[in-house]
């Protein structure tokens, strides 16, 4: 079972300031381009 992560509790783990922050996700085509490479 996956861990369930709270908001709260990671903003405050690596100090972020939940109002002067950006998240970004990058990924390359090859790795999301089919099913099967998204797969855990």
């Amino acid at each position: 079972m996956k861990e369930i992560i709270n908001e709260k509790s990671i903003l405050k783990k690596f100090n972020i300031d939940p109002k002067n922050f950006i998240l970004a996700t990058i990924h390359r085509a090859k790795n999301t381009d089919s099913k099967e490479n998204l797969r855990i």
